[in-house]
């Protein structure tokens, strides 16, 4: 997700068997909730 003192900061999300609609619900609030918007790698040019 970014650079923070020059080390790699992500977040991992994990969820119990058959509850996948949870997890990619889970995701999108996080993702709301960090304003991420789209993201794109940094290393692509």
């Amino acid at each position: 997700m970014g650079l923070v003192a020059g080390l790699p900061v992500g977040l991992g999300f994990v969820s119990a068997r058959d509850q996948e609609g949870k997890l990619i619900a889970a995701m999108a609030k996080a993702e709301q909730a960090l304003d991420l918007g789209i993201l794109q790698p940094t290393f692509l040019k």
